[in-house]
């Protein structure tokens, strides 16, 4: 595979590589996993398994780099590489497999503005790799010890890879429930490297950890259930009174130490089912028997758009949570239909829709810089009651500098 449209100069970048993959038995040769082609004739075999030594090893910088452990053939293992540029004449090398630090090198990064092929030598007429490459990652950055963690818990849970060092999600287990798909997490590593802002691949995002200290994570994955699936069984999947309504998929969060409060939010522009936004509710099963007792109280949040925030929620190792809907016989002051903040130069453009109004005197519009800390921008007068739409626009003058976020 030739990928001509990834630019990545080893001569004035670091970046990381981090790969699923079995490797079979070759015919002698190396097996390339990842290389670059370049015009001067050098190939840079930035990751191949060497027949010779039957390690996992990269060549950079005219040297080449080897783990310590050799690899078993026709097995799965994570394998991972950080190249850190320094300087015009430093690039530090590590290498890991399956989570445990395998190696490292010091070298002088060299020039290279061709493309990267993957599965063979730079001709791509040789070097062929035999065997399974399910997922490749290269990252424009020497990932800290932190998110190397998280990912190589993503593609562990994802492709039931065992890891040798920093276990840290052990939701994607047979005994935890098999919570394998699209595990995203926070956290803070040893060396008090962090990342504390995630979503992964899937609709849920987790950040502002309101006490993360080091050694301390928190990851998240779901059991593949259709996301476009709801389920209103009373008495096992809601309660039939304060929810009437949830989605079938589930989510389980795994924390290691205690991450403190942080902000969830889905984005449930996906998500099928007829929830109303201001009938949004964050589901926690905290007792492991389903979400119908409500045994964590249902969370409240504030809808932006297509997304749903819920503020300082105290997951804990173990909980499953989910997307709930209220129950609608229960008149809302507000049907909101939908509510935007759109910059526009200097300012902020909000516009918002409601299908009904019942005794709503007036609307309050708040804005926050974390989805924490809330601060009133403007009053509208509302309609007071109506069973029709009727849409409204106002303008916060003195946004926020950056992100914010609005209610």
């Amino acid at each position: 595979m030739n990928l001509n449209l990834f630019n990545l100069n080893p001569e004035t970048s670091s970046f990381s590589i981090v790969t699923a993959v079995n490797i079979g038995p070759a015919t002698g040769a190396n097996q390339h996993l990842v290389q670059q082609k370049d015009a001067a004739g050098t190939g840079r075999t930035i990751l191949f398994l060497s027949s010779a030594t039957s390690k996992i090893s990269t060549f950079l910088g005219g040297a080449t780099t080897e783990p310590t452990a050799t690899y078993t053939l026709s097995t799965w293992t994570i394998s991972s590489q950080t190249f850190n540029f320094v300087n015009a004449t430093t690039t530090n090398i590590n290498l890991y497999k399956a989570g445990t630090a395998d190696g490292s090198a010091t070298v002088n990064p060299e020039p290279s503005s061709g493309s990267w092929v993957i599965g063979s030598n730079k001709a791509e007429n040789g070097n062929f790799l035999n065997g399974s490459l399910p997922e490749l990652i290269i990252y424009n950055q020497s990932l800290n010890y932190a998110k190397r963690i998280i990912l190589d818990n993503y593609i562990s849970a994802k492709y039931n890879i065992a890891l040798t060092a920093n276990d840290v999600y052990t939701m994607d287990d047979v005994g935890n429930g098999n919570y394998d798909f699209e595990v995203a997490g926070i956290g803070q590593a040893s060396d008090g490297s962090n990342h504390k802002d995630a979503r992964g691949t899937g609709i849920v995002r987790i950040w502002n950890p309101n006490g993360l200290a080091n050694g301390e994570f928190l990851l998240w994955g779901h059991d593949n259930t259709s996301i476009t699936s709801t389920t209103t069984a009373v008495g096992t999947a809601v309660d039939g009174t304060i929810i009437e309504e949830r989605l079938s998929r589930i989510w389980r969060a795994g924390e290691t130490g205690d991450v403190g409060t942080t902000s969830v939010s889905f984005d449930f522009s996906s998500v099928g089912g007829s929830p109303l936004g201001s009938n949004l509710r964050l589901l926690i099963d905290r007792d492991g028997d389903g979400f119908a007792d409500n045994d964590v109280a249902p969370v409240v949040g504030s809808t932006v758009g297509s997304e749903v925030v819920f503020s300082n929620v105290n997951l804990q190792n173990g909980d499953r949570f989910t997307l709930g809907n209220t129950d609608s016989s229960i008149p809302l002051p507000i049907e909101l239909l939908s509510f935007s903040a759109v910059p526009e130069k200097a300012e902020v453009k909000l516009a918002w829709s409601t299908a009904s109004e019942l005794n709503n005197d007036f609307f309050t519009v708040q804005r926050s810089q974390d989805a924490e800390q809330w601060q009133d921008v403007i009053e509208v007068k509302g309609a007071i009651n109506s069973k029709e739409r009727i849409d409204y626009e106002a303008l916060d003058g003195l946004p926020f500098t950056g992100v914010s976020y609005y209610r």
